[in-house]
């Protein structure tokens, strides 16, 4: 019985835990502020590395450089390709 109700006080505050993260969230959106985990790239890192696979880089080489995969590099320069094909 006491493991039984150690397990329901760990569900009720899984529970309370995930509606204070919920509201916090939303009052950071409130504010127009940014959620979630930040980026490691910009724009100026995205540039660079697209330049450098265009002058002949191995992507692999880059990626690690930048210390992401090459999945993640190739996903990050389509985000930034797109980006800026809709500034012009």
């Amino acid at each position: 019985m006491a493991i039984a109700l150690l397990g329901m006080l760990a569900q009720m505050e899984r529970i309370y835990r995930l509606e204070r993260a919920a509201g916090a969230r939303a009052a950071r959106e409130a504010r127009g502020l940014p959620t979630g985990r930040p980026a490691k790239r910009n724009a100026t890192t995205c540039d660079g590395a697209a330049q450098r696979i265009k002058d002949g880089a191995i992507p692999e080489q880059v990626a690690a450089e930048l210390g992401v995969s090459r999945s993640t590099l190739y996903r990050e320069l389509r985000k930034h390709r797109e980006s800026t094909s809709h500034e012009d």
